[in-house]
């Protein structure tokens, strides 16, 4: 088996890596003291959302898994909400229900592969893929944990450099339930930072025709969806590298300049103002009651 691939043997190695130092069962993973709690429960993530999707779709592996096996291009929201309802389970679940999301998006991933329509960055056309590849596995976990940080920053201020240490340590768990194993990643997040920075502006990036596809879909409306608010859409585009933004064919003029400003303005007005059932996610409102021994809040 190849060292690009994350094979079962090194899957299992990882899930038992995240299971070390834990809490107890209903604890979880991570806990309400973790950071990986206090950034992953903001609604406000959502702000980023558009941004880390597009960024993980810059990968030619992950957009070309979503595009050939998925319905991105007639529902794309669905397909990205599915992302984060495991996510948010495999962060605020209970030990065994993470184990069990992880196992789960293990088992999808396994029918997951193929080949490159067309060529991009290192990758010559027709370079298999699979959704087991380890760089492209890695970038995805990156995507997320990154512009979770950033929409957390935006709203809150910077974290300090030791809680900055400490949610890079969380992320490492959080890595694990994907099949990472912790020597494989960077050790600390001044290194991670470094490493990102690079990847943004390495080889191993290109926006191909299904990434500007699914970017249409899931921004432009283009298909059976709605065109997200136009204020999302130019927040979107201010958020992405320059040279990203406009492999995508997105703007971000004076026009667009001035709506992102304005809405985040607005937010920064409002959102200290919601009271915690609404800036909060819903499963961690739930995993707070299960670990209080308290029935699940309702829907609402």
């Amino acid at each position: 088996m190849s060292e690009s691939i994350i094979d079962d043997e090194a899957f299992e190695r990882a899930l038992g890596e995240a299971t070390t130092l834990t809490g107890d069962h209903e604890t979880g993973l991570f806990g309400p003291d973790s950071l990986m709690w206090r950034v992953g429960r903001e609604a406000i993530v959502f702000v980023c959302a558009g941004r880390a999707a597009l960024l993980q779709s810059a990968h030619p592996f992950v957009a070309a898994a979503i595009d050939q096996h998925s319905n991105v291009r007639n529902d794309p929201r669905s397909r990205f909400k599915s992302t984060f309802i495991n996510v948010f389970d495999m962060v605020f679940g209970a030990s065994e229900d993470a184990m069990s999301r992880a196992r789960n998006v293990r088992a999808i991933h396994d029918h997951i592969h193929g080949s490159l329509p067309e060529e991009v960055g290192v990758f010559p056309k027709g370079t298999p893929y699979t959704a087991h590849d380890r760089h492209a596995v890695q970038w995805v976990h990156a995507t997320l944990a990154e512009s979770a940080l950033k929409a957390f920053e935006l709203f809150h201020g910077s974290l300090s450099p030791e809680d900055r240490e400490r949610y890079w340590r969380d992320s490492l768990r959080f890595a694990a339930l994907f099949g990472l194993e912790a020597h494989a990643m960077p050790t600390t997040w001044r290194d991670f930072d470094a490493w990102w920075h690079a990847e943004l502006s390495g080889p191993r990036l290109g926006v191909t025709s299904e990434a500007r596809a699914i970017c249409d879909s899931l921004l432009l409306g283009k298909g059976s969806t709605r065109a997200l608010p136009r204020w999302y859409i130019s927040l979107t585009a201010g958020f992405l590298p320059p040279h990203l933004r406009d492999a995508y064919g997105l703007t971000f003029g004076p026009m667009d300049r001035r709506r992102a400003e304005t809405a985040l303005a607005r937010f920064k007005t409002l959102y200290p103002a919601m009271p915690g059932k609404l800036k909060h996610v819903p499963t961690y409102h739930r995993a707070l009651a299960r670990i209080n021994g308290k029935p699940a809040p309702d829907i609402v």
